[in-house]
C-alpha cells in the first residue's frame, strides 16, 4: 500500500496539468487567426497543397499584360480582393517610363486571358494602350488591415 502512495500523489498532481495541456491550442509559427465576431463563427481552412484550379498572387504580381496585338500595355502591380476573399480585379500600371508617370488602372480579373506563345505563358486583355491611358486612375485607400 505504501508503494502506491507516491504514484497516486503524482497522478493527482499531473492529471490536471495534462488535461489543461490537452485542451490548449498547439503552438504554431503561423500568423494568428482573426477572432470571430460575437455570434458568428468563421470556418478555418488549412490547405495542404495548391489545387490545379487555384491561382497564386505571385503568378500575377509584376507580370506584364499585353493587348490584342501583342503590344505590352503595362504590368500588374496589385490585386483587389473583395470582402468575401475573391480576387475581383488587377491593378495595372500603365504609361510612364521606369515607373515615372505611371498610373494605376483597375481591370476586372475576368477580363484577363492567359495565352501561351513559344512555350511562354502571358496575360492579355482586349483593350488598346490608348484606352488604358484614358481610363480613370485607380485610387487606393489607406491601408486597411
Amino acid at each position: 500500500m505504501r508503494s502506491r502512495l507516491p504514484a497516486v500523489a503524482a497522478a493527482a498532481v499531473l492529471l490536471p496539468i495534462a488535461l489543461a495541456l490537452a485542451q490548449a491550442p498547439p503552438a504554431s509559427n503561423s500568423l494568428p487567426l482573426p477572432a470571430a465576431s460575437e455570434g458568428t463563427a468563421k470556418a478555418i481552412f488549412y490547405a495542404s497543397q495548391q489545387n490545379t484550379s487555384d491561382l497564386l498572387a505571385s503568378n500575377f504580381l509584376n507580370h506584364p499584360v499585353y493587348g490584342p496585338k501583342d503590344e505590352k500595355l503595362g504590368k500588374i502591380t496589385d490585386l483587389i480582393i473583395d470582402g468575401e476573399g475573391e480576387a475581383v480585379a488587377v491593378i495595372v500600371g500603365v504609361g510612364g517610363f521606369l515607373g515615372i508617370g505611371e498610373k494605376d488602372v483597375a481591370i476586372t480579373f475576368k477580363a484577363l486571358t492567359p495565352k501561351t506563345k513559344n512555350g511562354s505563358s502571358y496575360l492579355t486583355i482586349d483593350v488598346t494602350k490608348e484606352a488604358l491611358k484614358s481610363a480613370p486612375k485607380f485610387t487606393k485607400l489607406a491601408r486597411q488591415m
